[in-house]
């Protein structure tokens, strides 16, 4: 996901000098998603290397996990993704760099 829906637009931007000619509002859906897949990625390697450590450490780890259990990491870990990158769109923003991206565009 984070190679077809964000290094494409990266890439654009890249080849256009750094230039963002997609809009303020493409531009915030863009981070928000590079936010969104980049954290899911890195929560689920967490997910997985806690699965695999109780499984080791606890030899009947497998009687417990169900695919509930699994299912229920799963969606935990989108959910905490999707609160964190969509934050800002959501309403959740930082003032002075709202004033910064305006001072630029002057």
């Amino acid at each position: 996901m984070v190679a077809c829906l964000v290094l494409t637009i990266g890439a654009q931007y890249k080849v256009m000098n750094q230039k963002w000619i997609l809009g303020s509002a493409m531009c915030e859906i863009w981070t928000s998603g590079d936010v969104l897949y980049c954290r899911a990625s890195i929560l689920h390697l967490v997910a997985i290397a806690v699965d695999r450590y109780c499984a080791v450490t606890n030899i009947n780890y497998v009687q417990y996990r169900s695919p509930k259990k699994v299912g229920f990491m799963i969606v935990t870990v989108w959910s905490v993704s999707f609160l964190v990158s969509f934050a800002p769109i959501l309403g959740w923003k930082d003032e002075e760099f709202l004033l910064g991206i305006q001072i630029e565009k002057t």
